[in-house]
C-alpha cells in the first residue's frame, strides 16, 4: 500500500538522499528499512521502501515514491514491486472513481442495466483516451491528469444537452 506521509516518514524519505543506495543496472535508487505503523493500541512491522527517481530535466529534484509491504524487498525487486503497485492502485483508482459516471436506472430489465454499464464503461475508457492525447499534444510531464473526471463529465453532459436543444 501506499506509504502515509505522516511525519515520521517524512523524514525517511529526506534521508533516503543521503543513505539510499542504487539499484542494480538502472538509474533508480532505493531506501528498504523496517517501518512500525500504529493505529490507536494496534501497530504493525513492515518494510518501507522509498524509490528516487532521477529528475527529468535539469536542476529538478529527485522524485520519491514510498510504500509499504510484508513481502521481502531486496534492491533487485524493489523497482519492480514499485511499479506492480503502482499498476495495481491504477486499477483500484478505477474502481474507486468509476461511481462517478456510472449511469443509473431503476429499471429492473437486465439489457437496460447492461447498456448503463457499458456505457460508463465506454465513457471511462473515453476520458483515458482522450487524458493520453492530451498528454501527447501538450506534453504533459506533471503527476496527474491534465482533464480530472469531473471536468469530462460536466463537458459530456453539456456537449449532450446542446444536441437535444
Amino acid at each position: 500500500m501506499p506509504a502515509d506521509h505522516n511525519t515520521a516518514v517524512k523524514k525517511i524519505i529526506l534521508s533516503t538522499h543521503s543513505q539510499s543506495q542504487p539499484i542494480p543496472s538502472k538509474e533508480e535508487c532505493a531506501l528498504i528499512t523496517r517501518y512500525t505503523m500504529t493505529k490507536g493500541k494496534q501497530s504493525v512491522t513492515v518494510t518501507l521502501v522509498v524509490i528516487l527517481y532521477p529528475p527529468r530535466k535539469p536542476k529538478e529534484n529527485w522524485d520519491a515514491f514510498a510504500y509499504v509491504t510484508n513481502i521481502p524487498v531486496t534492491l533487485d525487486n524493489a523497482l519492480v514491486l514499485a511499479e506492480s503497485y503502482r499498476s495495481r492502485w491504477g486499477i483500484e483508482t478505477g474502481y474507486r472513481v468509476k461511481e462517478e459516471i456510472r449511469g443509473k436506472t431503476c429499471s429492473q430489465q437486465y439489457p437496460v442495466r447492461l447498456l448503463f454499464q457499458m456505457l460508463s464503461i465506454l465513457l471511462y475508457n473515453l476520458w483515458h483516451l482522450c487524458n493520453l492525447i492530451l498528454v501527447v499534444t501538450l506534453f504533459w510531464d506533471k503527476k496527474g491528469y491534465p482533464m480530472i473526471l469531473n471536468a469530462f463529465r460536466y463537458t459530456i453532459a453539456d456537449l449532450i444537452m446542446v444536441d437535444n436543444r
